[in-house]
């Protein structure tokens, strides 16, 4: 989201109006998703750190779990029809991040009963002079490391919205097959906005 864009705040979601395009978007915050077991301390905290620079007054922090999974849902009807969406998981990586890039996790998005996107997302942030590359999905990206107030995208997948009947749209992170621990996740929600033309 840039500094372009028209914004509308409540407390577990934003909306704006992307001036590019003229199309909806969303960023669902954390509170505004379904995390495995995220009501626990002993697993995830929620952190309200300004440090975190987050546009949500609350950020989930995965404190350590072996069982990851991150859902969020939407109506389609809150979307612009005829258009493709994109969702992005909005995450950082705490210092003491560990495990997360053991093995891939299963993104997925469903459009009511039919999955329209399936891919295996690696949660990793490596360092390299200066820039630090993320792995999400099949488009791997740079990100300046001078620049630590940004989130992280991690692409999800897609959908297409026909029209603006009543639909839900569920995006979920899941990995829940190696069994090993893994901590420092910080995540501030799913952003769902279509895709600009190069």
């Amino acid at each position: 989201m840039n500094k372009n864009n028209v914004l509308f705040c409540k407390i577990m979601q934003i909306f704006y109006i992307d001036k590019e395009t003229g199309k909806k978007c969303y960023i669902l915050g954390a509170r505004e998703l379904q995390i495995q077991w995220s009501n626990n301390p002993l697993y995830w905290s929620w952190n309200r750190q300004p440090f975190l620079k987050s546009r949500f007054e609350e950020v989930a922090e995965l404190r350590t779990i072996w069982w990851l999974e991150i859902k969020g849902s939407i109506n389609t009807k809150l979307l612009s029809s005829k258009t493709l969406y994109f969702a992005y998981l909005l995450v950082k990586f705490a210092d003491r991040a560990y495990g997360l890039n053991t093995h891939p996790s299963q993104a997925t998005i469903q459009l009511n009963t039919a999955v329209t996107s399936k891919r295996k997302v690696y949660l990793h942030k490596q360092r390299e002079y200066k820039n630090q590359i993320i792995f999400g999905g099949d488009n791997d990206h740079e990100i300046d490391e001078d620049n630590d107030d940004s989130w992280i995208e991690i692409e999800l997948g897609e959908f297409y919205v026909h029209d603006s009947g009543d639909s839900i749209v569920e995006m979920c992170l899941k990995e829940v097959e190696s069994q090993h621990l893994r901590g420092g996740l910080v995540v501030e929600g799913i952003q769902l906005r279509p895709k600009l033309k190069l």
